[in-house]
């Protein structure tokens, strides 16, 4: 018969050590936005974002159709951002989104 040898001694688990709360994921919005395919259209938009202090966290525009781009953007602050797109009457969509 063989010993086992044992030199931490026995497991205890330490309650403070192992419990742990998990924090939720934050969760933010991403604006697709469908605009003219055309000189300053962008340009125009991140300015009125701009204006109003609202940063932007990403980005990413592609032509979307004939004439059309597809912009997404991530942007800081959400109702700022929905102020802006509404005032400038902007064809957008809202997602949730992981930041």
């Amino acid at each position: 018969m063989r010993e086992s040898l044992d030199l931490a001694g026995p497991l205890e688990l330490i309650p403070e050590v192992h419990r742990k709360d998990v924090s939720t994921m934050p969760i933010g919005k991403e604006f697709t936005i469908r605009q003219e395919d055309k000189p300053g259209t962008l340009g125009k938009l991140c300015q009125a974002l701009a204006d109003q202090n609202v940063n932007i966290l990403a980005f990413q525009s592609f032509p979307s159709e004939k004439g059309k781009s597809s912009i997404h953007l991530v942007l800081d602050n959400h109702t700022a951002a929905k102020a802006v797109l509404d005032q400038h009457r902007a064809d957008y969509t809202e997602t949730e989104v992981a930041p």
